[in-house]
């Protein structure tokens, strides 16, 4: 594999120990353990969960990416236009992921707009475009209208940050509540496009021919009717029980109990008690005619199949319109 390069890169430099991350004690980092070609393995997926995790372990033991951020601002007239771009100085791990180095010049700025064959054509440039007091000629003016545009969606794996930075779940078991919400069709998990997300095909029998499905390139969490509705129901009756520090505070409390810090049996019945007069004030407010309604009318309005749901979204914006070969499907 390509990546052979940078190993022997590593190995022939030194090992570095990786930095950051934090051993919570579920289980140790996930390592590749033996060398494996294309041709072992039965489908090109399962070639590339173990070509990723080959490249992370080596990214991991490589040096950082190094760059520079470079700002400038050009007057014309009495307008001041203002422009920035990434100088890649040290390539680092990017050589074994090198699709973090377009991360890192898309957050640099671009080059002032520039083209993507003018952007590639920099991206290992160490040297600004512009020096202070240069001449820059104007080729076109023209002016662009348009409108902010909302945050995308969450993808799967900024979830699951949000979840460790705000102390929910752990590595191990993070993704069982990220499944919950999927079964449960509180969420759907989407491309990049809003086309949910395809399951595996199986493989073909032999001689059968099938035409190429299209690439489903990234996985959106976006929130259903239900999911929704559910989340809003709740709010009108007790907004609490929707917070997320109730969990976080319950894995703290966890955490301490497997570090020697709390005894078990007070943080058991202190827990216990909480949802159970939660449950009796939720019961007693459920009894209340216009708190019942007010859920009632939280949980039915805009229930959809998650179909029409999507449909809905992208015809107000929320979701990408889909490319004329889909439409036309």
């Amino acid at each position: 594999p390509d990546w052979g390069k940078q190993a022997s890169y590593i190995l022939a430099r030194g090992i570095r120990r990786p930095e950051g991350g934090k051993s919570v004690g579920d289980h140790p980092p996930i390592t590749p353990t033996r060398r494996r070609f294309r041709q072992d393995f039965d489908s090109n997926q399962e070639w590339r969960v173990y070509e990723y995790i080959c490249r992370h372990f080596i990214a991991s033991l490589s040096p950082p990416l190094e760059y520079t951020n470079v700002k400038y601002e050009i007057g014309v007239q009495e307008v001041n236009l203002r422009a920035s771009e990434a100088l890649i100085t040290s390539v680092g791990f990017a050589g074994v992921m090198p699709w973090r180095i377009g991360e890192v010049l898309a957050q640099g700025g671009g080059g002032s707009g520039a083209g993507d064959d003018s952007q590639q054509s920099r991206q290992r440039s160490t040297k600004p475009m512009f020096e202070e007091g240069d001449s820059v000629k104007l080729s076109n003016i023209h002016v662009e209208q348009g409108e902010t545009k909302p945050p995308p969606f969450l993808q799967e794996h900024e979830l699951v940050s949000l979840m460790d930075a705000n102390g929910i779940g752990t590595d191990a078991s993070m993704a069982t509540h990220v499944n919950t919400i999927c079964e449960r069709k509180y969420v759907v998990v989407c491309d990049e496009d809003g086309e949910p997300i395809r399951p595996p095909r199986p493989p073909p029998r032999p001689g059968q021919k099938r035409p190429p499905l299209k690439r489903q390139i990234g996985r959106y969490m976006v929130p259903t009717p239900l999911g929704v509705s559910l989340i809003e129901g709740f709010r009108a009756i007790d907004e609490e029980l929707v917070h997320p520090s109730i969990r976080a505070q319950m894995e703290r409390e966890v955490s301490q109990i497997a570090e020697g810090k709390l005894a078990k049996a007070p943080v058991l019945e202190q827990n216990l008690k909480w949802f159970s007069d939660k449950f009796d004030r939720f019961k007693a407010r459920m009894g209340d005619e216009r708190k019942s309604g007010e859920m009632a009318s939280a949980m039915s309005a805009g229930l959809l199949p998650v179909r029409k749901a999507l449909h809905a979204m992208r015809n107000r914006g929320m979701l990408p319109d889909l490319p004329p070969q889909q439409q036309q499907q």
